[in-house]
């Protein structure tokens, strides 16, 4: 007899004593179903292997973020260096054939200059930046590129940059926010503006593992 919850609130189709406290053991659950009198209120699976049921691609498997602010602002200019540590993740894949979703935005204020601003991932265990573009003749190869246009010097924009890594293993790694500019001094966290035209703005990195 199959089990039911009935609308009265009584469950017919267990046997007297069979939800006792405790886990499940892993053996009492096959083919989507679970052995009469197992059910509990935990369920242990550390040590085991989930496999996923048919067709679970673009399943969220884990997801991370860091949400990083600051009265103090932060500024980046010349090459290619790690914008701020307090944005780094700590990430270990809980699959060895998942994909990885970067993802960092945050406000800045490039003021009065048209030179470029450029952004990559970074993955700071391997010192390696995260499936960069090949990179061609003297071009920079990076996840984001942008200019602003000059008017004065509380010139605000947006920086925004989503990327997907396949991923191949369940080693721990740290990932982070390379950033750069073509000469100028990039404004993060806070504005040199005191006044209702400047900011306070938060800086946000996180990354999503789905299943393929």
């Amino acid at each position: 007899m199959p089990i039911q919850i009935n609308g009265s609130g009584t469950i017919t189709g267990i046997t007297a004593g069979g939800l006792p406290d405790g886990s499940i053991a892993t053996d009492d659950i096959a083919n989507n179903a679970v052995t009469a009198g197992k059910l509990a209120t935990t369920l242990d699976l550390s040590g085991k292997t989930v496999t996923l049921p048919s067709g679970a691609g673009g399943q969220v498997l884990q997801y991370q973020y860091v949400r990083h602010t600051s009265s103090t602002q932060l500024t980046s200019s010349g090459a290619f260096y790690e914008l701020t540590s307090s944005l780094r993740i700590a990430f270990t894949p809980v699959s060895n054939d998942s994909t990885l979703i970067l993802h960092a935005t945050g406000t800045f204020c490039s003021p009065n200059s048209g030179n470029i601003s450029h952004a990559a991932f970074y993955d700071v265990t391997n010192s390696a930046y995260v499936d960069v573009p090949t990179q061609t003749d003297s071009r920079l190869a990076c996840h984001w590129a942008q200019r602003t246009t000059p008017h004065d010097g509380n010139d605000h924009d947006y920086m925004t940059i989503t990327h997907a890594v396949a991923n191949t293993n369940t080693t721990a790694r740290t990932y982070t926010l390379y950033h750069s500019t073509e000469g100028k001094i990039d404004q993060f966290l806070a504005s040199t503006l005191s006044g209702v035209g400047g900011f306070n703005t938060p800086l946000f990195f996180s990354i999503t593992e789905v299943a393929n």
